[in-house]
């Protein structure tokens, strides 16, 4: 997670009542730096005192995964 994504994840927080960021499951890429499981705990502790903000995975379309939260 980038000081980026970071701050949009901070100024969408104060917008919405919850906020769920997903980290896609099938972007492991041979050479890749962390694991899905690393990334999906980074996002976690970057966004931890966000108390309206939840981390979750998803495989298959962005646009399945939003509908389904």
């Amino acid at each position: 997670m980038t000081i980026g994504h970071l701050d949009v994840t901070k100024r969408a927080s104060a917008l919405f009542e919850h906020l769920t960021i997903g980290i896609y499951l099938g972007s492991d890429k041979p050479g890749a730096l962390f694991t899905h499981c690393d990334r999906v705990d980074m996002a976690r502790d970057a966004v931890a005192a966000l108390g309206n903000v939840s981390v979750e995975s998803f495989a298959g379309l962005t646009v399945d995964f939003a509908r389904d939260q």
